[in-house]
């Protein structure tokens, strides 16, 4: 239930996120009007994996709720190494994360080309990755403080949020132009 629930905060994120962008729609689609399949494949590359990412912390923190039933708010420092293997795998898979991000980044500024405004959502990116993973840790080795839970969770939706504001910018053209071109427009709407 904590995954549904999730998922659909993240879906009603990315709709008020798109609704937004699209008020920029004229200013957007000139900064790629051709569009950059290399980058929208590392784009979402790395959406897919936070969205992956989402799925196994939310399962996660349902088994952490039935751990702690186990064992009692006392033994906070116990609660990490009573997990199952997923919480290893979500551990783990940030390393993932945190290389796509860092491969995303290069490739933006290694681009000439590329727009400020990209170059600051991936550096923002990266940033939020960093403050992620360090609240993962902090959550782990310190017997779970109170404090690191909700920054945790506040880092991944803002994580998801920049991730689908780079890809919107990124196909822009694609995404407003041919949405709202009163031809496709006048084919859905009788």
């Amino acid at each position: 239930m904590v995954t549904l629930h999730m998922l659909l905060a993240i879906l009603i994120v990315f709709v008020l996120l798109y609704l937004l962008l699209a008020s920029y729609a004229e200013q957007l689609t000139s900064l790629f009007p051709k569009g950059n399949m290399r980058l929208n494949r590392l784009i979402l590359i790395n959406l897919g994996f936070s969205l992956i990412q989402l799925i196994m912390g939310t399962q996660v923190r349902e088994e952490m709720d039935h751990v702690i039933a186990r064992l009692g708010y006392l033994a906070r420092f116990e609660w990490i190494e009573n997990l199952n293997f997923l919480f290893y795998v979500h551990r783990s898979f940030s390393i993932l994360i945190l290389v796509v991000g860092f491969i995303l980044f290069y490739q933006v500024y290694r681009q000439k080309a590329s727009p400020q405004l990209v170059r600051k959502l991936v550096a923002i990116n990266l940033l939020i990755i960093v403050l992620e993973i360090a609240t993962g840790v902090s959550m782990a080795y310190f017997g779970v403080p109170a404090f690191s839970q909700p920054i945790h969770l506040l880092m991944s939706i803002l994580l998801m949020g920049v991730q689908f504001i780079v890809w919107v910018v990124v196909n822009a053209e694609w995404l407003f132009k041919k949405w709202t071109s009163p031809k496709y427009l006048q084919s859905v709407i009788p």
